[in-house]
């Protein structure tokens, strides 16, 4: 429940007044998965982004920077389309792990169905 003086995040705007600040980005190497996901979570900014090229790492870190409420992702979700190969997963993992956020991610969460039959067999 909201007291007086809380404003719901998706209320919350910039210092200029011009935007409001998101409370979180996802990303996506699919056009249709990116259009889906802006008509269910209106609230969210979602990017057509692919964490294994450093440019896009970097776009989306100066998104995430101008978009989100405390200027860095506190989660990030990562979704390895297809049947990618641990070392694909784990570089996945390390580009976002190396970008240069103003604060690092608490948490990676990763949803890999080779990760999970690898660590399944051990």
């Amino acid at each position: 429940s909201e007291t007086k003086n809380e404003v719901p995040i998706d209320e919350k705007k910039e210092d200029d007044g011009s935007s409001a600040k998101v409370s979180c980005v996802g990303v996506d190497r699919s056009i249709e998965s990116i259009d889906i996901a802006n008509e269910r979570y209106s609230k969210c900014k979602f990017l057509l982004v692919n964490v294994l090229v450093p440019e896009e790492m970097d776009t989306l870190r100066t998104t995430c920077e101008s978009s989100l409420q405390g200027e860095a992702p506190s989660i990030i979700c990562v979704d390895i389309n297809g049947n990618r190969e641990i070392d694909g997963v784990l570089r996945c993992v390390q580009m976002i792990m190396n970008e240069k956020w103003k604060r690092q991610p608490r948490m990676i969460i990763v949803k890999s169905r080779f990760l999970y039959w690898d660590l399944k067999e051990r």
